[in-house]
């Protein structure tokens, strides 16, 4: 069996455990539903339970794409000579891709804590989309700036929800 194709099997086991742990015990035991509200769809605890029943579905289709692709390494294995196996450019490419991602993740959660969400915000989008290959400097600056700040401004002043202000300006 490929290893990528094992490592999506376990990745989907461990995915759907967390969405059953999330969903049935850490939704009901961290977010406090006031019983006055009695549409479920204004609950506080509704999206974390949409986003972990969302997680829970990716997990399957996951799953179920990694049996059909175990499924077609198998018959192409029986044509192929014992011994070959080839790491192709693209899944190298696909690697280091997601290592940079993760990394930029974990320098925007340590920028958050710093400098608030808006500055973070604005600098992480920027850098996405020049890193997937952005050329239209007008489009990557606009998006860059306007996105987060309408996203803030609208969630902040209107939705009133409490963003990070960072260390330094608190």
């Amino acid at each position: 069996m490929d290893e990528e194709i094992k490592s999506d099997i376990v990745l989907t086991f461990v995915l759907l455990f967390f969405s059953v742990v999330i969903l049935f015990i850490i939704i009901p035991s961290q977010i406090n539903e006031p019983g006055y509200i009695k549409s479920t769809y204004l609950s506080p605890a509704f999206v974390p339970r949409v986003f972990t029943v969302f997680l829970g579905f990716m997990a399957l289709l996951l799953f179920f794409r990694s049996i059909t692709r175990l499924k077609k390494s198998s018959s192409k294995k029986e044509m192929q000579p014992a011994g070959i196996e080839t790491l192709t450019a693209e899944g190298r490419r696909g690697h280091r891709i997601a290592v940079l991602i993760w990394v930029s993740c974990c320098f925007f959660i340590l920028a958050v804590e710093l400098f608030g969400i808006l500055i973070p915000s604005i600098l992480f989008l920027g850098t996405l989309m020049v890193f997937f290959g952005q050329k239209k400097w007008l489009l990557v600056l606009s998006i860059m700036i306007l996105v987060p700040l309408l996203l803030y401004l609208f969630l902040h002043d209107i939705a009133n929800v409490q963003f990070p202000k960072g260390i330094l300006f608190s």
